[in-house]
């Protein structure tokens, strides 16, 4: 297996973790400064190591390098150079947490941070800004964050290499992070927290075992495959079920999604008056542009506030029209990818919980602006998960016996013979 990480490198990994989880406390803020200079620093010290990662990983560095270009048309030029910086120092970031900590090591450092986050929770639900938000802002951030929690709990609690007391915690977390997913009414990770633990379920309990069945596994995969389109045909086709509807019929949501298919339409609109420019890295949400007032205005804020288009696409769609859109679509399919990738060849706990952590925030990232956001968790874990599953996988040693020769005979034995 590889080396786990010196404490120094892990304490640094599980502080960050922590301080861009709680990125609303504002005391904060000179940490991660702090952590994001010693992750430099950690990048020229290691470069051996680091610099191949990055290059292998180049593409997370699109949109930063983007973002510093459109500094020459941005309304502020300033604060785009900035946000691109800080978008480059979080890609720097995850190379750290994935290049020099164990796979298990970045699972615990997630899931110690999100257990925090649930116990506060239960001591404090929220009341500062509304019900079932915990101490985060919004309820859907704090959905994200319960699932993070409920997923490392999985991870943790189905692993037989783990320490039992670790398992048993974990364990006893997975209730916690249930209920506050559900309290958070989160169409998205209330859907993807099922599938997680059918598929997180079905593959220790299934699919790892028919590995030791001859024809097993190609057994179980026709099965799904005839089975899972006669299910859709019956489901959808037949009984008309519209499940999208269904869902958030339950959860009390209207068809428009909040309002996040009139941003859509907004957005898409402002894409097309500059295509291939955009506005410029931060350069829409400004009290002074009448277009972003309005929008404001139409969700009822009596003053205006920074806001955005509850989606990543069309948010780097408008700060950095097509290139910036697409270079998204390029890296979220870069990340989809690649997980996959490497849990087909190596379908260990681990790997799961990082394609599914990846796969999560991709999906999420169509209702939020997790892409285009510095510090932000969700696009770190990500990338962390994207970098994980390109490392080089060490092939194991082979044992080289020695060969067995007949006895040569000595030198002196050899004069005596002649």
């Amino acid at each position: 297996g590889e080396a786990k990480a010196p404490m120094i490198d892990y304490f640094a990994a599980c502080a960050w973790v922590f301080v861009t989880t709680f990125v609303m406390w504002g005391f904060l803020s000179p940490i991660r400064y702090l952590l994001a200079g010693y992750f430099v620093y950690a990048l020229c010290v290691h470069w051996r190591t680091l610099l191949p990662m990055a290059g292998k990983n180049f593409v997370f560095f699109i949109i930063p390098i983007l973002m510093v270009i459109s500094s020459i048309w941005a309304p502020a030029p300033n604060e785009a150079i900035r946000h691109g910086l800080l978008m480059a120092m979080t890609v720097i970031a995850a190379i750290f947490v994935a290049g020099r900590l164990h796979p298990k090591q970045i699972i615990r450092a997630y899931f110690y941070v999100m257990l925090f986050a649930g116990i506060t929770t239960c001591i404090h639900p929220g009341m500062d800004y509304g019900p079932a938000t915990g101490l985060f802002p919004q309820k859907n951030v704090l959905a994200v964050f319960m699932f993070f929690l409920y997923t490392s709990g999985l991870a943790i609690a189905l692993d037989k290499e783990e320490n039992s007391s670790l398992r048993l915690v974990a364990l006893l977390s997975l209730p916690i992070a249930l209920v506050f997913i559900k309290l958070a009414e989160s169409a998205t990770t209330i859907g993807f927290s099922v599938v997680i633990t059918a598929t997180f379920v079905g593959q220790k309990l299934i699919w790892s075992p028919a590995m030791r069945v001859m024809h097993a596994r190609t057994f179980i995969v026709i099965v799904i495959a005839i089975l899972a389109p006669l299910a859709g045909i019956v489901v959808f086709g037949i009984l008309q079920f519209d499940a999208g509807d269904a869902l958030l019929g339950a959860l009390g949501k209207d068809s428009s999604l909040t309002g996040r298919t009139y941003l859509w339409e907004q957005a898409r609109a402002i894409i097309h008056e500059k295509p291939w420019t955009g506005v410029g890295a931060d350069g829409f949400w400004h009290e002074w542009r009448g277009q972003a007032n309005s929008i404001t205005n139409y969700f009822h804020f009596k003053r205006f506030v920074p806001f955005n288009f509850h989606n990543s696409y069309l948010e780097l769609g408008v700060q950095l029209g097509y290139p910036g859109m697409y270079a998204a679509i390029a890296i979220s399919s870069w990340a989809l990818f690649s997980v996959l990738r490497r849990w087909i060849f190596d379908q260990s706990l681990a790997n799961f919980f990082f394609m599914g952590m990846a796969t999560m925030v991709v999906i999420h990232s169509n209702t939020e602006i997790d892409l285009s956001t510095e510090f932000g968790p969700t696009l770190t874990v990500m990338m962390v998960a994207t970098m994980i599953a390109l490392k080089r996988r060490r092939a194991p040693v082979p044992v080289v016996e020695p060969e067995l020769s007949p006895p040569q005979p000595t030198t002196s034995r050899m004069q005596s013979m002649a």
